[in-house]
């Protein structure tokens, strides 16, 4: 009577027990069989816009000072837009190398009393240097805007508390 009276179905429940086995995989291909492969793609270039080597055989020639040289070149840049200009970027290299062993420069270059400049306006690209590159090839590169990094805010660049605060610096 002693033994029936201490027992009850009505207590705390016990710990868990150990994991089942695992289930049986399902069929082979339950997901859909994969499609066929797709034909491939032009080889591109993220919409950049590039020319060949120019060779620009005309530099003119000004001597605004005493002991002042300075030439001017233009370079025909038919696809430099205004939305290039205004929301792109525009890099110009010259080789001053041969094309068997090049030495590409980025513009704009300064190599002490030896200098070249670069200008951009709409379908032009100027360069103005301290010595007349004829025989010198250029080449320029175009990169449409696309997404802006963040939003346009103005901001003094000159005053660096502006920066500080624009950019999130901390001294």
């Amino acid at each position: 009577v002693l033994f029936f009276a201490s027992c009850s179905k009505s207590g705390d429940t016990g710990p868990a027990g150990p994991a089942g086995p695992a289930g049986p995989a399902g069929p082979a291909g339950a997901a859909g069989a994969a499609g066929a492969a797709g034909a491939a793609g032009a080889p591109g270039t993220a919409n950049v816009i590039y020319s060949n080597w120019i060779d620009t055989t005309t530099w003119f020639y000004d001597s605004p000072a005493p002991g002042d040289t300075t030439y001017f070149a233009d370079i025909t840049a038919p696809k430099l837009t205004a939305d290039i200009l205004n929301r792109g970027e525009i890099k110009v290299y010259a080789n001053f190398g041969t094309v068997a062993d090049p030495f590409i420069v980025p513009l704009p270059y300064n190599g002490g009393s030896f200098y070249v400049d670069v200008f951009f306006t709409l379908n032009t690209i100027s360069l103005v240097s301290s010595d007349g590159l004829v025989g010198i090839p250029f080449r320029y590169i175009l990169i449409p805007g696309g997404t802006p990094a963040r939003a346009a805010k103005a901001v003094d660049w000159n005053n660096y508390s502006a920066v500080q605060k624009y950019l999130g610096l901390t001294d």
